[in-house]
């Protein structure tokens, strides 16, 4: 059925399609109300019949709507059209991370710079008892004023609520296998040190090119979270500082426990190694060999 046109509410008019995901589709609408543009996510109506699908949806309007963040999209409300929920959210304009950095190419300092929000974004919801559970370059938004905005809660643990947050059975592992936590992978429970494990694959994803555990089947690269190393980072990069390889390194560890206690403790060092950037006082694996003179200053050509 064709949805634009459609008046949700009485108040909520669906303009046009923007996006489209594995949950719902994305809608542009006009807020009657106030006479602003909005964005409407409605779950496809394929999955309104899945008691875990609408479940899923509203933890993700849930979560949101606890969190008052500007690093985190804002759900204006959450409701049904016909047995079809929805989720009223602000509408965004920029891209995904994955899009941006392919689009512009910041410089490590920059990226960085988008890391030190994001972490204050994780810290506002983990103080709050959620945690993301499905961080990932797709689920982070760059506006455009180059400021980062997380969003789809879908899989977000609520210790506020529990049967939000139990929608599966216990062992059973919830994410994307190429960005979950060991502890995630094993159907452990995730904890805010599981996010920041998130931060550090897709740190390693954007600084080497490819993203640490990679195989066709995806039980594969579980395992491999579990069980196997990556590849050290500055041996896939060598021009990576080894300041921003150790911080990957520290992010991603095995243990929860050997990782960052929190997204703030996170900050701190992303901010201190940005400064080591900004006066060039980090170091790399191999150092540079001094370059060749050139011609103008060849001492043997003005002899």
């Amino acid at each position: 059925m064709d949805q634009e046109g459609l008046v949700l509410k009485d108040r909520y008019m669906l303009l046009e399609r923007i996006g489209e995901g594995g949950m719902g589709e994305v809608f542009r609408a006009l807020d009657q109300r106030t006479g602003q543009d909005v964005a409407v996510k409605m779950l496809h109506a394929k999955l309104c019949e899945r008691e875990q699908s609408r479940k899923r949806f509203a933890r993700e309007a849930q979560a949101a709507r606890m969190l008052h963040h500007p690093g985190i999209v804002r759900v204006i409300e959450f409701g049904e059209y016909r047995h079809q929920p929805f989720i009223v959210m602000e509408l965004l304009t920029g891209l995904s991370l994955r899009k941006f950095i392919r689009r512009h190419k910041p410089s490590p300092e920059e990226l960085l710079g988008l890391m030190v929000e994001l972490c204050d974004a994780l810290y506002h919801a983990h103080c709050r008892g959620v945690i993301h559970r499905d961080l990932k370059p797709d689920n982070i938004f760059v506006n455009h004023l180059h400021h980062i905005k997380v969003l789809d809660f879908g899989l977000a643990r609520l210790s506020f609520n529990p049967d939000l947050t139990a929608l599966t059975r216990s062992g059973t592992a919830l994410g994307t296998c190429s960005y979950m936590a060991p502890e995630q992978a094993t159907g452990k429970e995730a904890d805010q040190r599981s996010d920041l494990y998130a931060l550090g694959v897709i740190l390693y994803e954007f600084f080497c090119g490819l993203t640490p555990f990679s195989a066709d089947d995806p039980t594969t690269v579980l395992y491999m979270q579990v069980h196997q190393e990556p590849e050290r980072p500055c041996e896939v990069n060598p021009e990576l500082p080894l300041e921003i390889e150790a911080l990957i390194l520290w992010l991603m560890n095995k243990n929860p426990r050997y990782r960052p206690a929190t997204a703030l403790a996170l900050k701190e060092k992303l901010v201190q190694i940005i400064r080591l950037l900004h006066v060039g006082a980090v170091h790399y694996l191999q150092a540079e060999s001094p370059a060749p003179p050139s011609r103008e200053s060849d001492p043997l050509e003005s002899a």
